[in-house]
């Protein structure tokens, strides 16, 4: 009915004041919850962040030391790869002076091959060398020759030996007989030999001046009645050697 009384209760005062602590204290509750998670999630990740980093130092670490290894073996290869170097240039340098000394060896059987058994088995003397190179001053030369007679001949061969140089000058063709042409200033020349098996002569000249030589006639000219001269040309070692 419309005219009924209602009655209306209000909370007291205290119970108030307690469901406001209540809700007080949830909140604050539930911020410490929140701050712990909180807490707890950055922690997490500080210790995954220190985990990392101390894998990334072992990484840095091993790979340092790998660094290390490549470098020292390099430097050892480098090392050896020097070494092998010089050890290959002292076997070349070795096996240069061998095949000289196994060419010069050879030489030197071949030219007594030559005068236990000449291959013309011609008897009497041969020109075995004849080698002509710049001497110890401008416009000298040097003349060697090396006379030979077989084995089995016996007798001492004695003579004379005539070197004429042929070649040109400022007048033309001309001719020089080197007995007749001073070796210095104050010394003629001795164009002798005497010798039983071989005999090296060398003698040393000194040029004309404005004389372009261009060949040598070398003539031995063995004593006795019954002796034949032996004639060669040798020609000039290089085109303006003075």
């Amino acid at each position: 009915m419309s005219g009924a009384l209602q009655i209306r209760h209000r909370p007291s005062a205290r119970r108030q004041w307690l469901l406001a602590i209540i809700a007080a204290a949830a909140l604050v509750g539930g911020g410490v919850g929140v701050y712990e998670l909180g807490v707890r999630h950055a922690g997490h990740q500080r210790a995954e962040v220190a985990q990392e980093r101390r894998a990334w130092h072992r990484e840095r670490t091993e790979l340092e030391r790998a660094n290390r290894t490549l470098r020292e073996r390099i430097t050892l290869l480098e090392t050896s790869r020097e070494i092998d170097r010089g050890a290959y240039r002292e076997v070349e340098a070795s096996l240069a002076e061998l095949e000289a000394t196994l060419q010069a060896q050879a030489e030197e059987l071949q030219f007594y091959r030559g005068i236990v058994s000449p291959e013309d088995r011609v008897a009497g003397l041969r020109l075995e060398r004849a080698e002509i190179r710049p001497g110890a001053g401008e416009g000298r030369f040097v003349v060697r020759l090396v006379v030979v007679q077989a084995l089995r001949q016996v007798d001492r061969q004695e003579g004379d030996i005539s070197l004429v140089l042929h070649g040109r000058d400022a007048d033309g063709e001309r001719s020089i007989d080197l007995a007749e042409w001073p070796a210095d200033e104050t010394h003629s020349v001795d164009l002798g030999f005497s010798f039983r098996y071989f005999q090296q002569l060398e003698w040393e000249f000194r040029l004309p001046s404005a004389f372009v030589p261009s060949q040598l006639r070398v003539e031995l000219r063995p004593a006795g009645r019954d002796a034949v001269p032996l004639e060669q040309d040798v020609d000039w070692p290089g085109e303006g050697m003075n």
